[in-house]
């Protein structure tokens, strides 16, 4: 038995569970869309245009390519959504490292890379 999502509205089901989103409404409020909407999305009602499409993908930590046609996700990367408070979190710290920086006139600091090692 296959247990792949076949249509859209699956794939975006699966993966907004897999993203912790419980209720299409939580989806819905985090993207600027109604439940109804989300909704109508997830039984194939309507498929979202692309805009929201590219903000689906966006808040689910997947590809537009992932949910529009089931483009398996690359082994090697998981695309996690970020919340506001952790990214408000980094802003912070890329600011104060940005300032620790300017304080030091022999470092410059262009470009500040993040990299997460989630295990499970």
């Amino acid at each position: 038995m296959n247990d792949k999502p076949t249509s859209f509205g699956e794939r975006l089901k699966a993966a907004r569970l897999r993203a912790g989103y419980l209720l299409p409404q939580d989806l819905g409020r985090a993207m600027g869309a109604s439940k109804q909407a989300v909704w109508d999305w997830e039984t194939n009602n309507r498929i979202p245009r692309l805009k929201k499409l590219e903000t689906l993908a966006k808040v689910l930590g997947v590809t537009v390519e992932h949910l529009r046609d089931g483009t398996p996700l690359p082994d090697n990367v998981a695309l996690v959504p970020v919340s506001r408070d952790l990214k408000r979190e980094i802003a912070e710290t890329v600011q104060r490292l940005k300032e620790l920086y300017a304080e030091d006139q022999r470092v410059t600091l262009s470009k500040v890379a993040i990299k997460a090692e989630v295990t499970f």
